[in-house]
């Protein structure tokens, strides 16, 4: 299940807690299934090596009136069965260093393959490497629309760092001449045991993956933390595509 606003499950007071369950709980709110698959030539040995890669997410959108804690249930339906599970809670307002859909980002700089001789194993965890490091972000803000995916394929702990990856490689070679895709990496020469990179900190990210979608005056349309299906992303590109 994907929320669109999410954080680290952090304990309530008491008194909230209390306030809370006198509370009747919001919705449903009916998810659709959005499939991570892509065509066989753009699934890269780090998805397909992974059997733990996810394959398909659940997304619903919720409209949460006001900044806190909010504790989610979901409810699954097969046939005449169901079955329910606690979700981790989405904490509305945490994080508020994020950019936001009509928000415009920093101005980072991205490393590109000429700044590394070619070797793109320096800029990239997926294997074989994505072509998405053409262009430095900076040159690209504010003159052509961006796909500007945060994310590290092969040390993701949600294992969705791989599929969202290849979701943008498939896409970039439908939509590349109108929109810079942009791929950026978590950690410092790609070591999870080292600090996370600047661009990284610039966002102020919590986790990753992360999914800026930005039109060509700089503002962001889409902003997702988490997996994202393929038909959802091309929906997002196409409300950029030539603008």
């Amino acid at each position: 299940s994907e929320s669109r606003t999410k954080g680290p499950d952090q304990p309530a007071s008491k008194d909230a807690m209390a306030k809370a369950l006198d509370q009747k709980a919001a919705g449903p709110f009916t998810a659709r299934i959005e499939s991570l698959a892509t065509k066989p030539a753009f699934r890269a040995q780090t998805t397909s090596n992974d059997p733990l890669a996810a394959t398909a997410v659940y997304v619903t959108d919720v409209d949460f009136p006001a900044d806190g804690e909010w504790r989610i249930a979901a409810l699954v339906k097969d046939g005449s069965d169901l079955t329910g599970t606690l979700l981790p809670s989405a904490i509305v307002g945490q994080f508020e260093g994020i950019p936001r859909v009509g928000d415009h980002t920093p101005s980072i700089h991205t490393p590109t393959a000429q700044d590394v001789g070619g070797d793109l194993s320096k800029i990239t965890t997926r294997i074989p490497p994505d072509t998405q490091n053409e262009t430095d972000f900076f040159d690209a803000l504010g003159k052509k629309p961006i796909v500007l995916l945060f994310a590290t394929p092969q040390f993701c702990q949600s294992r969705v760092c791989g599929p969202v990856v290849d979701e943008t490689e498939q896409l970039k070679e439908q939509y590349g001449d109108q929109v810079e895709f942009i791929h950026v990496e978590i950690y410092t020469d790609n070591d999870p045991n080292n600090d996370v990179l600047p661009q990284v900190r610039a966002f102020n990210l919590p986790s990753e993956p992360w999914l800026f979608v930005i039109d060509k005056q700089g503002k962001v349309t889409t902003a997702i933390e988490g997996a994202f299906g393929l038909t959802e992303l091309e929906d997002a590109v196409k409300g950029v595509a030539g603008s």
